[in-house]
């Protein structure tokens, strides 16, 4: 049963950060003097910024297929959309960039304020300290987000309590970095381990250090280009690993099955967005929308309604291995890799009315109107799986990983051999250890199974790479495997070939299948070289306090 994160509409408005920054006359007082007086107002407080996650804004819905942040691997396939985010054509005035900024911030002051006023209530100091690591973790993350996404950005630390509260100017990003990693750092102490939380929708430990990887990580590529973090990067996700507590599924897709079944998988999943059934009648409940932006187009209630915003591209498909074979008389296609056909759904719903399966054609070489079109949809979020009375037409309760452990073990091995090269080891693992955990998992073997081969003969585990040809391999294996989990675009950012990237993507859109995509290349050929930060919303600007707007915006 997932965790009750209710929040009432009262403290929904106490904590709110001047919850629209667009107006003009902000209370006096924003938190009353009378709240957080006892553990259950601190636990209804910590809720609320919990609930910071799951908003419509960020994985509720907007960054999920509407935000640009799959970059090469899924383009938004509306062609009526003309402006906006979803397209790559950004103004300083998107309201979903600004709602993206506006509810972190929000979050960020609802940590604030409870950190403020953390010590008020008489109660078990244990439970104290995991609520204060809980939200300077939370604070830390929402902070990343923005920086992440705008480069330099208001380091927010104090909780807003009045009109001039709220007047900031931006901090350098490594200085927000920087207290990023100390917050962070001061909730490893604070927070239990996965394993006396029994679920990944709350933080803990593992969660932290895991993201304490990612953030060294991003540091160590564009903008800060900080090489010294690749040590961190390796501290931290050796922490997760020598914990011995988490290990890969055996199987790929069941990780996606969990989430749609509400199952929790500790070892695998490190942290989850929660999201909650939508036929329950709990007014308080957050609902998402994971299968239905993200997923494969349906009108049918026993598939799962699918809006099918978006299409996965050639590129994505042709990462992992294909080999032919004759089916009789048919030279078929295949992969070995089974995330290929997990991650890119081999089917469609023909007519989106009914709940039949058309599958692509697999005739090899694949004709020109199946791959190439660039038509298929991702297929990790199947709503099929999902418990029938959640397959609502407008919302579901599918969970969305924010850390996996195989994003983990893949840190750990581009770290340690930008460190070492592709022979090196720490703490008794080795790149390739790593990498091939991941990579067995793919091929349908279990992690720790060395020596395989796949059906045509040839070794499943990764060899003989040079530091550059291990970098590229790591490259595109993140993308076999974490497709569609928002994490694409910020890997093209940090590797400093985002625009580069998009731009070859769309070219190939062109080439290959122009009768189905000259009109939805241009989410590809609109990134500009200003598009590695996304522009400060045009209210922040216009509210005159010394704001200075992204370069090119």
């Amino acid at each position: 049963m997932k965790m009750k994160f209710i929040v009432i509409t009262f403290l929904v408005f106490a904590l709110s950060s001047c919850s629209k920054f667009l107006d003009t006359s902000p209370k006096a007082t924003i938190v009353p003097e009378n709240y957080y007086n006892t553990e259950a107002q601190l636990n209804m407080s910590m809720a609320g910024i919990y609930n910071t996650l799951n908003s419509y804004d960020l994985y509720g819905s907007a960054m999920i297929a509407r935000m640009g942040l799959d970059a090469d691997e899924a383009y938004y396939n509306v062609n009526v959309t003309t402006v906006g985010v979803t397209i790559n054509d950004i103004w300083p005035t998107d309201m979903v960039i600004s709602a993206f900024w506006r509810t972190l911030y929000e979050g960020i002051n609802k940590a604030n304020a409870l950190l403020a006023n953390i010590n008020k209530p008489t109660m078990d100091e244990s439970k104290r300290k995991v609520i204060k690591g809980e939200a300077l973790f939370l604070r830390a993350y929402f902070h990343f987000l923005l920086v992440s996404n705008f480069g330099d950005v208001p380091l927010k630390l104090t909780e807003s309590t009045s009109p001039e509260d709220i007047y900031y100017t931006r901090t350098p990003a490594k200085q927000v970095y920087e207290q990023i990693i100390a917050d962070m750092t001061e909730a490893e102490d604070l927070v239990p381990a996965i394993t006396a939380i029994g679920n990944g929708g709350k933080i803990s430990k593992s969660a932290v250090q895991g993201i304490l990887a990612r953030v060294c990580l991003y540091m160590t590529g564009n903008p800060i280009n900080d090489a010294t973090k690749w040590n961190d990067v390796l501290f931290w996700s050796n922490k997760v690993i020598a914990s011995g507590i988490h290990s890969l599924n055996t199987s790929y897709e069941q990780v996606f099955i969990n989430y749609a079944k509400d199952i929790y998988d500790l070892k695998e999943s490190i942290w989850e967005v929660e999201f909650y059934n939508p036929s329950a009648t709990d007014p308080s409940r957050k609902v998402g929308r994971v299968g239905i932006g993200l997923t494969i187009r349906s009108n049918n209630v026993e598939a799962g309604y699918g809006q099918g915003l978006v299409y996965a591209t050639a590129p994505a498909f042709r990462k992992y291995k294909s080999y032919h074979k004759l089916i009789g008389t048919v030279d078929t296609e295949y992969s070995p890799d089974l995330r290929r056909d997990w991650a890119i759904a081999p089917y469609s719903y023909n007519p989106t009315s009914s709940n039949t399966k058309t599958y692509w054609a697999k005739k090899y070489p694949l004709p020109i109107e199946n791959v190439l079109s660039h038509r298929r949809f991702p297929g990790k979020w199947r709503r099929e799986h999902e418990p029938a009375n959640q397959r609502s037409s407008d919302a579901t309760g599918q969970n969305f990983p924010i850390l996996r452990y195989s994003d983990v073990l893949l840190m750990f091995a581009e770290a340690l051999n930008e460190v070492q090269g592709p022979n090196g080891v720490h703490n008794g693992m080795s790149v390739y250890s790593a990498i091939n955990q991941v990579k067995r998992r793919g091929y349908g073997f279990g992690p720790l199974e060395a020596g395989r081969v796949d059906d045509q003969g040839n070794s499943v585990d990764e060899a003989g790479h040079s530091q550059l040809t291990m970098r590229e391999y790591i490259r595109d294996e993140r993308s076999r495997e974490l497709n569609y989990e928002c994490l694409r675009k910020n890997d093209l950012l940090r590797w400093g070939i985002y625009v580069d990237t998009m731009h070859e993507t769309g070219a190939v859109l062109l080439t290959e299948a122009p009768a189905y995509t000259e009109d939805l290349v241009r989410y590809f050929t609109n990134v500009r070289p200003r598009d590695v930060l996304f522009p400060i919303p045009s209210y922040e600007i216009g509210l005159g306090r010394g704001m200075v707007q992204n370069f090119g915006w």
